[in-house]
């Protein structure tokens, strides 16, 4: 079950959760490249939204009563750090060292990453 899923279930009232847990969920391997990709971006939006969440109510606390020790400036470089490795995660295209059929250069996914040419920083 995806992260996606598990928060989307979480979501529901308890009385549905148990039913919406049973449905059978298709874990099997996308029948095309776009709907692969498409995926992997849902799922890495999915992260960023709560990444954006968190830092919200971050500053809430940094600002509020009991924020007062809380550098919300460090946990804000943080929080850039980790939406640049987000960013440079997402699959993005086919590996065209294996076309797809899995390689050390694509760790053997049939995928490589927009960032896995450039240093992630």
């Amino acid at each position: 079950m995806t992260q996606a899923r598990v928060h989307e279930v979480a979501a529901l009232p308890p009385e549905q959760q148990a039913a919406a847990l049973e449905e059978k969920e298709t874990d099997a391997k996308p029948k095309s490249t776009d709907d692969y990709l498409k995926r992997a971006e849902k799922e890495f939006n999915h992260v960023q939204k709560l990444l954006n969440e968190a830092m919200k109510e971050l500053r809430l606390l940094a600002n509020g009563e009991f924020g007062k020790y809380l550098i919300a400036s460090i946990a804000n470089t943080s929080a850039k750090q980790v939406r640049n490795l987000l960013r440079k995660s997402v699959p993005s295209s086919r590996c065209k060292r294996c076309k797809s059929k899995g390689c050390v250069v694509c760790q053997m996914s049939g995928y490589i990453t927009e960032g896995m040419s450039e240093p992630i920083s």
